[in-house]
């Protein structure tokens, strides 16, 4: 199980983002955040995937504090692939730093082959992202968080993504953070769905 305790966090010189927040995401559970943009929910994901630091808490799996693994247990989906895809590189050696993707998992989410010569300029945003994906899922990490990740697919795309993600948590018994404000998404995929501000006992003075 996946916990986070009591963690607080600000920027310097800013208002406190949120304070004593905890949440609990078990083996195989699909967890939805839902919440305003700017409030929060991005950076909180960050400090949960080992990115930023909190000032106050922490975060452990089975009881064993997270430090700053070079393999991390969570792995986060990006909003926005094309900040941290390296653009020189080719699609395929992009691929190659996760050892558990598979064939199938590419066709499900929608790669075509010839896209693996690619350099990400040369790919859409939506393309960019299934590779995103991808790359995460082709790892042996026990949680993701999925951060707001198909808000630029129509809605035939989302449900194939969505569909491949799911799959994937259901099998392996992942546990997965869904960020959105999309709250109707949440209510379709998610086992139960928490609110950000129910969470963070924000201290804004």
């Amino acid at each position: 199980m996946l916990h986070v305790d009591n963690v607080s966090f600000r920027y310097p010189n800013r208002p406190w983002l949120f304070r004593n927040l905890s949440l609990t995401i078990d083996k195989g559970e699909i967890v939805g955040m839902y919440g305003k943009s700017g409030i929060g929910k991005s950076t909180l994901a960050k400090i949960i995937a080992g990115y930023i630091k909190p000032l106050q808490g922490e975060i452990r799996i089975c009881n064993n504090k997270l430090t700053g693994e070079k393999i991390y247990p969570v792995q986060l989906i990006w909003q926005h692939a094309e900040l941290v895809i390296n653009p020189s590189w080719q699609m395929k050696k992009i691929l190659a730093e996760s050892p558990y993707l598979s064939e199938e998992m590419l066709s499900c989410l929608g790669i075509q082959s010839s896209w693996l010569s690619k350099y990400p300029h040369e790919l859409s945003g939506g393309e960019l992202q299934r590779f995103n994906i991808a790359r995460a899922l082709g790892t042996d990490a026990p949680f993701y968080i999925a951060d707001e990740i198909t808000s630029m697919f129509d809605a035939i795309s989302q449900a194939q993504i969505w569909h491949s993600l799911l799959q994937e948590v259901e099998q392996q018994q992942k546990g997965m953070l869904v960020i959105s404000h999309n709250q109707k998404l949440l209510e379709k995929i998610c086992h139960r769905i928490v609110h950000f501000s129910d969470l963070a006992m924000a201290d804004r003075d």
